[in-house]
């Protein structure tokens, strides 16, 4: 009960002086900015290869549904090209996004 009331009390004279709860600006921990930066590069260019399998994977559907009489196989291949396409071109943009 003790340490509530303290906690109260000191809350108290927080809102008192006016000035409130300090807030302090956002700041990595020492030694994270190198792992931070890793990591998201692991993701850059693992999302990069899925984008460029993704692509192959619809030319490859696309080429097979025409050669063997699947249309509905050639439909999906372009479907998977055009997300390819659209993913690309967000992945090209995303860290303007982020910085902006």
């Amino acid at each position: 009960m003790h340490t509530s009331l303290a906690l109260i009390q000191h809350g108290a004279q927080l809102v008192a002086d006016g000035n409130g709860v300090p807030n302090p600006g956002a700041k990595a921990p020492k030694g994270v900015e190198q792992k931070a930066s890793d990591i998201m590069a692991y993701i850059k260019w693992g999302s990069f290869f899925l984008i460029v399998a993704g692509g192959f994977a619809g030319v490859g559907a696309l080429v097979g549904g025409k050669v063997l009489g699947h249309h509905k196989s050639a439909s999906v291949g372009i479907g998977i090209l055009f997300v390819a396409v659209i993913a690309g071109i967000i992945w090209a943009a995303w860290y303007a996004f982020i910085t902006a």
